[in-house]
Order: C-alpha cells, then structure tokens, then sequence
C-alpha cells in the first residue's frame, strides 16, 4: 500500500474508535518505529479533518434525538402514564421508565457540545461500554423508579377519587407473608382478594395490598364498602381505614358535637343528608321510618318539629368532647351528672338539651336537642 493509502487507512480506523495497536501493526507493513509514528501523526490530523466535516451534523443529529427521547420519556412516565388509571405491573413500569430517563440524559450529556471543534478535537469517535453504563445507572435508576412508582399510584389514586362508585365486596382470599430481605430486613406482602359487581354488571376479582395489621381484621366471606374506578375497576379501595374515607370521601371523619346539633337544626331538612355526609360518612336517609342513619358509626337521627334526636354509642371520649363543645354557647347543667363523662340537663336562652344513657350493656347515649323558638318552615 502506499503512504497515502497507509495514512487514509488508518485515519479510518481513528474514526471508526479502534484503539488496538495490533489492528495497527497488521496494517504496518515494513514501516520501522519512527516511520511509523509519523505516518500516525498524519492520520489523526487527516482524520481529525474528517470528523470536522462530516461528525459535527451527526453529533448535532445525535444529541437533539437524545433530548428528543428524555423529553419524551418525561411526559410518558411523570405525566401521561400517571392520568391513565394504572394499577398493574407498576415497579416493572417504573423501572422501565428509570433506564428510559437515565440514559436518555446519559447520551444528552455525550453529545452536548460534541460537534464543536475544540470537542471534536479532544475527542474520538468511541463505542459506548454498556456495562459500565448499566453499572453507572443503577443508583439514579433506583432512586427514579421509587419516585416513579410513587407518582403513577398517587395518579391511579387521584383518577379513583374522581371517578369513584361505591359498591359493597365480599372477601374470598388473602395472604400475609414476611420474608427476609438480604439485608436482614422484612419484606411484607400482605392482600386480600375481593369479589363485587360494578354498577353495570361486571363481575370482578381484584387483589388489593393492605397492611399486616389490617390483615387481622379481615375474614372470608366478609361483607365490605369498597370504592372502584369506572375508568378502571382494578382500581380499587377498601373503605376500611379512616383516612382513606377521609380523604376519598372528602369528610371530616368525626363525632357529631352540639355545634352540628344546632346547625341540622337551623336548615332545611334535604340539606341535613349532605351536611350530615360531611361530617363523617356513610349517613343515608330512611324515607319510610324518616330518620338518617349511619351504620358504620351505628347513629340515628330524627327530627320532629322543634326537636332534634341523635342516638349513637357511648363513647367516653367523644361525650366528653361533646359537652365541651357546650362550653362556648353559654349553657347551665340544669341537673348534675349522672353518667360517665358528664352528661344530664343544659339550658340556654334558645335550646335544651336532654342527655340519657339506655339499655346498660350497650350504653347507648341519646340526645335530644330542643329549639325554644320556633324557625322557619322546613322543607320535606
């Protein structure tokens, strides 16, 4: 081969990122040291000038493919797959979106300013070594997957609160396990598996993670009120903890107090139901017997005229809370207490209140609120 040959052979080699000095060596002919060292010194500067005309268009290309791709990658997994009412295979998902993302903003940073000729000259056209790659990823993959996994079922969770329908379920399994992780730690998987109806007639069977000391209370065969989503009804929630009703239901998850005694009976009676729901959830109107009840708090109450009735299970501390509540409305305790907690007679210039404990063994405590005054009609 000739010089030319020689140097434009191995400016291509340069440019291809073969840095193996025996590639070098087959092509080397009887060239001797000093030779051969000059002839290399002209292949970088001919390959150099190579790269400067034709790598600065392909780096260019490169890098916006790759913010084309993170962007992408960001708008699927932080916001279009979260609204889309994902329930399952979300670590797979997460993980998935995590190496998207991270070598997405790996290769954005390669070719960032890769066609500039101060880059271009320090720099060679080099295959990636995708192990030390995955290697690198791993620490951002997983801190990105957990915040992921995070933002997709806090999405499912937000789609199940708007588009929620109430339906009761029957447990028929479930499982509590613990296993240790190789850290020493536990790792818990702990579900039951619900049947219910949708309210278009589907029958459906959807596993749903509790905690493992929620897990004691369930039973099979139990009767439960769940929620579903009508986009999706694998999304699911069991109305079995507080703060989920809370929250879900957007009530205050609280003992009724005198306050909400006097305001039900200061409005129209079709607003008490809503009133009544804001308070704490799962109050419904019998129209035949025409009172409201609750069976999950296991109330009632009724309206005649003037006077309100509320009968509910004694609790010490929520009666104590109650008569608290009286402390600011200017009320005398007409007869001393009788019952736990503090209870009996109270006046004040516009209601009375009578409080009595019935039936010992369950203790439940009825109160009976009375208007001095008449208001105006209420509607029915």
């Amino acid at each position: 081969m000739t010089k030319d040959e020689l140097i434009e052979l191995y400016a291509e080699l340069i440019n291809r990122g073969i840095a193996d000095s025996d590639i070098f060596i087959d092509y080397r002919g009887d060239l001797n040291a000093e030779e051969f060292a000059v002839y290399m010194k002209e292949a970088e500067a001919l390959a150099f000038q190579e790269r400067l005309k034709t790598f600065p268009s392909i780096y260019k290309r490169k890098y916006y493919i790759s913010i084309a791709c993170l962007l992408a990658s960001l708008l699927l997994f932080f916001v279009i797959i979260p609204m889309s009412n994902i329930v399952e295979f979300i670590t797979f998902i997460s993980i998935v979106g995590s190496f998207c993302i991270v070598i997405s903003t790996f290769f954005v940073l390669v070719y960032r300013n890769s066609w500039l000729p101060s880059s271009l000259e320090k720099r060679r056209k080099k295959g990636f070594d995708y192990v030390a790659l995955i290697v690198l990823s791993l620490v951002p993959v997983t801190i990105i997957t957990f915040i992921l996994s995070l933002i997709i079922e806090n999405g499912a969770y937000q789609t199940l609160k708007n588009t929620q329908e109430e339906v009761m379920g029957t447990v028929i399994d479930g499982l509590s396990r613990a296993s240790k992780s190789g850290r020493g730690g536990l790792f818990d998987h702990t579900y039951v598996v619900v049947q219910f109806t949708t309210k278009t007639g589907k029958e459906m069977i959807v596993a749903k993670d509790i905690s493992r000391y929620q897990f004691k209370d369930f039973y099979k065969g139990q009767q439960l009120v769940l929620v579903y989503s009508r986009d999706n009804p694998k999304n699911i929630d069991l109305l079995i903890d507080k703060s989920v009703v809370k929250d879900l239901m957007s009530t205050d998850e609280r003992s009724i107090n005198a306050m909400d005694l006097f305001h039900l009976l200061a409005i129209d009676t079709e607003n008490i139901l809503p009133e009544l729901n804001k308070i704490s959830y799962g109050w419904r109107y019998d129209s035949v017997k025409q009172v409201w009840k609750n069976n999950r708090a296991n109330s009632s109450i009724s309206l005649v005229g003037r006077k309100l009735i509320h009968i509910t299970n004694f609790n010490f501390e929520s009666n104590y809370y109650f008569l608290k509540s009286l402390d600011t409305t200017e009320f005398n305790r007409m007869v001393p207490s009788k019952i736990l907690g503090g209870a009996g007679v109270f006046e004040s210039a516009d209601y009375s209140i009578f409080q009595q404990i019935v039936n010992e063994k369950q203790r439940y405590i009825i109160t009976t609120v009375t208007k001095k005054h008449e208001t105006k009609s209420k509607k029915i």
